[in-house]
């Protein structure tokens, strides 16, 4: 049981200078007593003395009291009312501490982004149906949250929306918007997933920690302002021809591709999806599998008709004569022999993006596209190609597999034109 105390006369400077010796105690909070301790010839100083059970205490220093002239700062020099600020805190944080390791260690940042990259890595294998070694999420969170030291050690139970907000500050200054944003997501549903999967350990504020924490701060929004990518990604009808034209002089299976690719603007794990039995040859469509983002991402099978022009259907003619449910595109698969040769042995999937950067990276040369123009670009530009001829956002969102609300967003500029032209035309001519 905590100790009945006499509530010493320490909340005003004049009344400290008449103490004796020694140390004198106010309780400021159940099992909180505020501690001035009085030293012949010199200032006196805060403490606080902390109820642990048991009968037991634990006592630790404060900082000096605004005693003798010095002026209080709210850091080092403290009068009455912060001292027993921090000592109220103290106290909280102890019990904060007690309470979320009753039940084991405490959580930590890098518990909880651990438990979700595990999660995102059998996520990306099960998604690709073959071995990843790791996810995009676990490359983003080891760089820039797990490396760090002092962030990936904090208890989940006493991070702050300061210590978010400083973290966003340290990032790096070249980092790319885009980059900034999967990392501020990842890293937000980390915290979120292992917050609600242990809410009777943690503070009943840690949501709100979290969503304050990752708010843009004046530094992110700097870098993000204006930098979504898609700055010279718009490509006009004549250069994605070139681009058609050039895929099919380097080879027939990256060409296929990149027939889709413009002529869906699906995203490429989507495509790399499609079966033979997407495609409609006579009703000159194909049947684009739902992306696997967000929520119930594995268990989405749904697929939007997109129709398509006749040459689309000409180009995929040479594998239509496969099994329905076979990927419908493919490439050469190689394997190592003696030396530095490799021979063909078969064919496979495409599986990720990053399968065709040699190949566009030669399409840019032979195009004379700028260094930055990258795949995604066709996705963009099939976007804005249907604002521009008057598609409802609606119907834009749904064709390509997003909602209303990213379209007007990202693409408001060119939603503002196209309205903008047909206004003119209906304009009265008096």
């Amino acid at each position: 049981m905590a100790k009945t105390i006499t509530n010493a006369k320490t909340t005003t400077a004049n009344a400290r200078s008449k103490l004796p010796d020694g140390v004198h105690y106010r309780e400021v909070s159940k099992g909180v007593h505020l501690g001035y301790r009085v030293a012949a010839g010199k200032g006196g100083t805060w403490l606080v003395r902390l109820y642990k059970g048991q009968g037991k205490y634990s006592q630790s220093p404060i900082g000096a009291a605004d005693d003798n002239g010095l002026k209080a700062d709210g850091l080092n020099v403290l009068d009455f009312d912060q001292a027993a600020k921090h000592a109220v805190n103290a106290a909280n944080e102890l019990n904060a501490n007690a309470k979320a390791e009753a039940d084991g260690p405490a959580i930590t940042v890098a518990t909880a982004v651990e438990s979700y990259c595990i999660r995102r890595d059998e996520t990306t294998r099960a998604l690709k149906g073959r071995h990843v070694a790791s996810s995009d999420a676990r490359t983003r969170l080891t760089r820039d949250v797990l490396n760090n030291e002092k962030l990936s050690a904090m208890a989940l139970h006493s991070l702050t929306d300061d210590d978010l907000k400083a973290w966003q500050r340290g990032l790096p200054v070249t980092m790319k918007a885009t980059t900034i944003k999967r990392l501020r997501n990842d890293f937000r549903a980390a915290l979120n997933e292992t917050a609600k999967a242990n809410r009777k350990r943690l503070p009943a504020d840690i949501f709100t920690t979290i969503k304050s924490g990752m708010e843009l701060t004046q530094s992110t929004v700097a870098s993000t302002v204006n930098g979504d990518g898609r700055d010279g990604q718009i490509l006009p009808v004549e250069t994605i021809r070139k681009i058609v034209a050039a895929a099919k002089d380097i080879d027939a299976d990256f060409h296929r591709l990149i027939v889709v690719m413009t002529a869906t603007g699906a995203r490429f794990s989507q495509i790399a999806r499609m079966t033979v039995g997407d495609v409609d040859a006579n009703g000159a469509t194909l049947m684009v599998p739902e992306a696997r983002k967000g929520r119930g991402g594995l268990e989405k099978v749904g697929r939007t008709a997109r129709p398509v022009a006749p040459g689309v259907i000409e180009a995929l003619k040479p594998v239509l004569d496969r099994p329905r449910t076979a990927v419908l595109l493919e490439r050469d698969k190689y394997e190592r022999v003696k030396g530095l040769d490799w021979r063909k042995c078969g064919r496979q999937p495409w599986h990720m993006a990053s399968d065709i950067q040699g190949a566009w990276a030669d399409v840019r040369e032979r195009v004379g596209l700028e260094q930055h123009v990258v795949p995604y670009a066709l996705r963009h530009s099939s976007i804005v190609h249907q604002i521009q001829h008057h598609l409802p956002a609606m119907l834009v969102a749904k064709l390509h597999d997003t909602s209303v609300s990213m379209i007007e967003k990202n693409y408001a500029q060119f939603i503002v034109d196209a309205a903008t032209e047909i206004t003119r035309k209906a304009v009265m001519p008096i």
